[in-house]
């Protein structure tokens, strides 16, 4: 039963990455504009996982170490990497089911913020990785 909540995670993150490359193709005037919105909710949305993971063990720690992840990015300008985004959130969600709403909301202004990259290979990431994740989980 274990297996068919992870793989029903993996198909609504596909989900998400198709609503937000919807809302990209559909919305090519106001994407120009909002793209720095886009951009700054994954920064929100980074930061609130890492909190939510950190939230059990320190409650002050997670909202220190929240603000200083969202302070550091947006410091840096960090444009973050499906290659390597797409894949450790899909493990974090599948590792703490609390972050899986955080990561799905995620998966939406991502996938609008990188329009127009094909589609098949974030969701081709994502699909992997979760795979691959409740292979090991299901053998250990």
């Amino acid at each position: 039963m274990e297996i068919i909540s992870k793989i029903g995670f993996l198909l609504i993150l596909c989900l998400g990455l198709f609503a937000g490359y919807l809302i990209a193709k559909n919305t090519k005037e106001e994407l120009k504009k909002g793209k720095k919105y886009f951009l700054f909710s994954q920064y929100i949305l980074i930061s609130t996982i890492a909190g939510t993971i950190l939230w059990q063990q320190s409650k002050i720690l997670a909202i220190i170490i929240g603000l200083i992840l969202f302070g550091l990015q947006i410091l840096f300008k960090s444009k973050l990497s499906f290659i390597l985004t797409i894949p450790i959130l899909t493990v974090i969600g599948l590792l703490d089911s609390r972050t899986q709403m955080q990561i799905f909301l995620y998966t939406i202004p991502a996938a609008s913020y990188a329009y127009p990259k094909k589609l098949m290979k974030e969701a081709g990431l994502l699909l992997v990785a979760g795979v691959i994740m409740i292979i090991i989980q299901s053998i250990f």
